[in-house]
């Protein structure tokens, strides 16, 4: 189309129209989101992440299409409406070269070793379930000490890693999806 005729005029409405339901759409999920984690927690620890450093790497398409920041900031803005604790900790926290069960800091991995073995312990590890529980012990929201003051550690639940979220001993004869 050459700019200035009548054809290119339509086509520019027809892009941005295409372009500003992509925005509502990416902002719809981002809030739904958010209002479902902000809903259904008592209490949400977020890592402080560097989005705009994030943004210049390989995976800045795939963090700015979700949305990041606009989550984290709706997520903080939901909490203290809904009265729910909201912590963030540093993101320097070496949260997946931690193991969770016996608190060995076993050094940086590179990103294609999703899953690991602990040393110390001899556990076999899910990187992003781990770093979740260390961001937990981290923002003070799990028990870390019992009543006498030793160490008590999260344990990981002893199912695959693509485990079924559905109740434990329930059989289906059938699946609906």
């Amino acid at each position: 189309k050459t700019k200035g005729s009548n054809n290119h005029a339509k086509t520019r409405l027809l892009k941005a129209k295409t372009y500003g339901r992509i925005r509502n759409q990416r902002r719809d999920m981002a809030y739904k989101l958010a209002s479902k984690v902000a809903g259904e927690n008592q209490a949400v620890a977020l890592e402080t992440l560097n989005v705009k450093g994030l943004a210049r790497t390989r995976m800045a398409k795939s963090l700015l299409d979700a949305n990041w920041t606009r989550i984290i900031d709706r997520i903080q803005q939901l909490g203290v409406q809904y009265g729910r604790t909201v912590k963030r900790i540093d993101r320097w926290y070496p949260s997946s070269q931690i193991c969770s069960q016996c608190g060995r800091r076993d050094g940086r991995k590179p990103l294609d070793i999703r899953e690991w073995e602990c040393p110390q312990c001899g556990i076999r590890l899910d990187r992003d379930w781990n770093a979740a529980l260390n961001i937990l012990d981290a923002a003070g929201l799990a028990e870390s000490l019992n009543a006498r003051g030793g160490d008590v550690r999260r344990r990981l639940a002893q199912t695959g890693r693509n485990a079924d979220a559905r109740e434990a001993g329930t059989r289906r004869t059938a699946r609906l999806h």
